[in-house]
């Protein structure tokens, strides 16, 4: 029986590799981006814990054309154009923790995500030709995280860890009824929790 419970605050850093999966995701490739924020650790029993956090993540896709212009006394030429898509998240995971010994632990729970904004970069032969930002009007993205957390001192841990959205990306756009995509990213970071 738990006779207290003992929270903890603690912050955390680091890198994702994020995509989009489903329907008109041809040619995506992952797009690398960081994750900040803090977390509160609520130590429920010896070996299980509650630990809600908040952190800013910047997520997106990356995806190459080429444009093939035919030059009728000439051959075809192409130019190469990259779209970088940035969708800026507050994200907040409602994570439950299960330690297997003092080092490492299995993670996993829901993750809510609250879209800031997306930032579109058109890059033609290295120079950027076009940048468009809009608003993201907080929409909702959810879904589910899990991974794992190591500890390297009693304060510094890493801690590797997939998010699999389950909402549907597509769900308000009126052009693409039946279709669905939707986020999935591969995190990973370094974490310093206070005593």
């Amino acid at each position: 029986m738990v006779q207290g419970q003992e929270f903890k605050f603690g912050l955390k850093a680091g890198a994702n590799a994020s995509t989009i999966y489903g329907d008109f995701t041809e040619g995506y490739q992952p797009r690398i981006g960081f994750q900040l924020g803090g977390f509160l650790l609520i130590e429920v029993a010896d070996n299980f814990y509650f630990q809600p956090e908040v952190f800013y993540s910047s997520q997106g896709v990356i995806f190459d054309t080429d444009l093939e212009n035919t030059n009728p006394d000439g051959p075809p030429s192409a130019t190469d154009i990259r779209t970088n898509i940035q969708n800026n998240y507050l994200s907040v995971p409602l994570i439950v923790g299960f330690r297997f010994n003092r080092k490492l632990t299995l993670e996993a729970g829901p993750q809510f995500g609250f879209l800031f904004n997306q930032v579109v970069k058109v890059k033609e032969e290295e120079d950027i030709t076009d940048q468009l930002k809009s608003s993201g009007d907080f929409k909702l993205d959810y879904g589910l995280a899990a991974g794992v957390s190591y500890k390297l001192t009693d304060n510094l841990f890493l801690q590797p860890r997939v998010y699999l959205g389950i909402a549907n990306n597509l769900r308000d756009d009126p052009f693409s009824i039946g279709a669905e995509n939707r986020n999935l990213s591969f995190q990973f970071s370094v974490g310093y929790t206070f005593n």
